[in-house]
């Protein structure tokens, strides 16, 4: 029940773009299990990108990384939000360390690492390897074909 509300929340996120039935899921996935890291997640992102409510994505995230303090995709959107919203960029290079240190290979986390490199702690030397690196690992990504020269 609790996966099958979280994963139609996604759907309807991600793909349908309601987000108010989504939010609507979220909350009833996390009624059943408060502490469901993917759903907590998931609606971080949601209230992040869709609502742009950035502080209660941040709460969100906060969640999840108490209950998984490993959990991939919640520390690389959250280090995102850290540099984005809140200028922080040694928290979020702290959170693509993490992230790459549980997933050496997570696009996601490579190229976001790579680009707080480059663009907040000038450091073009290692966001240069990040990219090359993220380019063995997703040749045929889209985002990297087209941007890995500006690194």
């Amino acid at each position: 029940h609790l996966r099958s509300l979280c994963n139609y929340g996604a759907l309807l996120h991600n793909i349908k773009n309601d987000h108010g039935q989504a939010a609507v899921l979220y909350n009833r996935a996390l009624v059943v299990d408060q502490n469901d890291v993917v759903t907590l997640y998931n609606y971080a992102l949601l209230m992040e990108v869709a609502q742009k409510d950035f502080l209660g994505a941040e709460r969100l995230y906060l969640r999840a990384l108490q209950v998984d303090p490993m959990h991939v995709d919640t520390l690389v959107n959250y280090g995102s939000l850290l540099k984005s919203v809140h200028n922080e960029m040694a928290t979020a290079e702290k959170m693509y360390v993490t992230a790459l240190q549980v997933e050496p290979d997570h696009i996601d986390a490579l190229c976001n690492y790579a680009l707080l490199l480059r663009d907040g702690l000038d450091n073009r030397g290692k966001a240069k390897e990040l990219i090359k690196r993220a380019l063995i690992v997703a040749p045929n990504d889209e985002w990297l074909t087209k941007h890995a020269s500006a690194f």
